[in-house]
Formats: C-alpha cells, sequence, structure tokens
C-alpha cells in the first residue's frame, strides 16, 4: 500500500482525492482489504494515466470522482469491482484503441509533466527488470526539438520538416536526463552520444544513426504497446448505446440551438460553436487532436470548419458522439451545456 501511494503521489493529480478518501475509510474500518485497497488505488491510476493523452483536467475529472464511490457501492457487494464497472463506463475512460492511437500520436510535453516523466519511468522500469527511484529527479526531453536547429533541419526531409510538429512532443519522442542536461539542441548525431546509457528506452536512439518522424513511430508504438502492459484494460463490457440507427433532430451548444441532419454535422457544429464563443478552448482541442483537426484536408473524410481547420468525420455515431461530448470538457465547458436529442 506505501509503494502504491507513492505512485500515486506522482500522478501530481488532486481530483481522485474524494473517492482515495471514501476507500481509505472502507480500508481503515476493515471492510476493504489490504489487497483489495491497493486493486482499488490502481484502478485509479490506470484512469487517470488512460487520460493524460487527452489532457483532460480538473474541469471534467472533478465532476466524475466524487460520485464514484456511492456508484460504486450501488453495483453490488464487491466495491473494486463495483468502481473499475463505474470507471470502465465513465466517458473519460480510455480503453486500449484510443489510448495507443493518443501515445502514439497526441502532445505529452504540453500535458501534466510529472505525470509524462511517470509513464516514461514505469516503460523504463517495465524493459529493465528493475526500480529506477533516482529518475524521480530527472526531467523529460524531446529527442528532435521542438524548435529545429538548421543542424537538424539539414537532416531532415521535408516530408519530417512538415510532420515533425505534431510528432515532435508525443511520446515516440521522449526521454529522460539529468537535471541541468545541457545538450538540447545538438544535432542527433552529437545528442545520442550524451543520452544515458543504462536506460533502455535509449536503447532504440543509440542505434539510430538519423532521427525523423518514422523512427519517432515505431518507437512509440513499442512504448504504447509496454504502456497498455502497465496500465491494461479491466477486462469488462462496456455499457455502450447503440446509435447505428438513430438520427439527430436537435443540439443545443452553448446557448444555441442547432438542428443537425447526421452525427456528423453534430461533432462539426458543436466544434463551430466552441471555436466562437471561446477560441482558446478551442486551441485546448488542437493541441489534444493534432492529427485529427488540421491545417491541411486530409485524404481521409474531412470537413472544413469555421475556424478555416480541417477536421475528419469518418467515424461511428458512437463515436462522434463521444468526442462531440469530449472536445466539450476539453474547451473548459460543463456537459450540461451540451445536449442533443435524436430519434
Amino acid at each position: 500500500i506505501q509503494k502504491r501511494l507513492a505512485r500515486m503521489r506522482m500522478l501530481d493529480v488532486t481530483v481522485h482525492f474524494p473517492l482515495a478518501f471514501n476507500l481509505y475509510g472502507e480500508y481503515e474500518s476493515g471492510r476493504l482489504s489490504p489487497e483489495a485497497f491497493d486493486e482499488a488505488l490502481f484502478a485509479i491510476e490506470t484512469f487517470i494515466v488512460r487520460n493524460i493523452v487527452y489532457r483532460v483536467n480538473s474541469n471534467g475529472l472533478n465532476r466524475e470522482f466524487p460520485a464514484m464511490f456511492k456508484k460504486a457501492k450501488e453495483e453490488g457487494k464487491d466495491l473494486v469491482l463495483g468502481l473499475k464497472t463505474v470507471i470502465n463506463n465513465n466517458p473519460f475512460y480510455r480503453r486500449d484503441p484510443a489510448f495507443l492511437s493518443g501515445l502514439k500520436e497526441n502532445s505529452l510535453q504540453n500535458n501534466n509533466k510529472t505525470l509524462t516523466k511517470m509513464i516514461l519511468i514505469h516503460i523504463e522500469e517495465r524493459l529493465s527488470g528493475r526500480e529506477r527511484p533516482e529518475l524521480l529527479n530527472w526531467e523529460v526531453e524531446c529527442v528532435m526539438p521542438e524548435s529545429l536547429t538548421p543542424a537538424w533541419k539539414s537532416g531532415l526531409s521535408e516530408k519530417d520538416l512538415n510532420e515533425a510538429p505534431m510528432y515532435v512532443s508525443t511520446l515516440g519522442n521522449l526521454t529522460l536526463v539529468e537535471k541541468g542536461w545541457a545538450h538540447s539542441h545538438k544535432s542527433f548525431g552529437e545528442k545520442k552520444q550524451h543520452f544515458d546509457q543504462s536506460l533502455y528506452i535509449n536503447n532504440i536512439l543509440r542505434q539510430s544513426s538519423n532521427w525523423g518522424v518514422d523512427d519517432i513511430k515505431r518507437r512509440g508504438e513499442r512504448f504504447a504497446d509496454v504502456a497498455a502492459l502497465i496500465w491494461p484494460e479491466f477486462g469488462l463490457p462496456v455499457k455502450r448505446e447503440d446509435l447505428r440507427k438513430s438520427k439527430p433532430i436537435k443540439l443545443v451548444v452553448l446557448g444555441k440551438t442547432y438542428f443537425p441532419k447526421s452525427w456528423s454535422d453534430v461533432f462539426i457544429m458543436t466544434l463551430n460553436r466552441i471555436y466562437e464563443v471561446d477560441p482558446m478552448g478551442f486551441k485546448n482541442i488542437l493541441e489534444t487532436y493534432p492529427n485529427l483537426i488540421t491545417r491541411v484536408q486530409q485524404p481521409s473524410r474531412s470537413v472544413r470548419l469555421d475556424s478555416g481547420y480541417y477536421v475528419v468525420v469518418n467515424y461511428s455515431a458512437s463515436d462522434l458522439l463521444g468526442k462531440s461530448k469530449e472536445c466539450m470538457g476539453l474547451a473548459g465547458f460543463n456537459i450540461s451545456e451540451w445536449n442533443v436529442e435524436y430519434e
């Protein structure tokens, strides 16, 4: 339990405190065994880690955690199973497809840096098979720098130069360095000589002669698979409404009423309204979904938004519904300000 609580401190967030305090009360009273308490804390940790790639902050999660304990108890006699069931059906819980794609494609550097460091530390410990407590004092570093120097630009293809901004802050391009590390903007050939040789997460870097977007993607896929093993799904069925034969008829977003004809309309209208009311909130969505909402039109089905960006809408009705709600939270709005009616 001490070890689990130490890991919880590494999360560097507080939104789960109401739930954790209630669980501790059950443990202290003897109604929850030490093993069950540990398992419940790990379920919370998994929920938070699986959210990091979508930047859901306290604006969204602080409305979820206070009610979780009561909902978990209402699920049945097994409190831990009840908690996992509640989390499993929460709209902010990311199952493997979303978790894996988010780790590979979404920015982590603009997020909770302590939590990003925690993910890298646990991937390193999983690959090396040993604990590395000293890494808690290290810092997260981008292999390809966020601001490309002439030395970096000269070694990249035109494709890399165009795509680098979308992948430079993703998991595949991050590593750990000691505080005071002074080699950030050196060329890759020089920089890789200074990466810590004892870290398993640096193996691919040492073996590479160049470092481009394809290399970032391959490393990201490897690390995402490891992360999914460290924080696995609960293996529970999902309560999901079947919307395949439904048709949206009315949408209300931030006080404005629309009459969509399709679920893609619902998603587009939601994004347009968010941009109209709060451009900065819309920017949070852009940073979370750099490959879903882009400046240039995508080969797959995409639509131009009022902001001038293009959004991919080639998703199922359930996915479009989920993304619409999710974007409201990412922009800092309460989901109660969004409602759709359908038949």
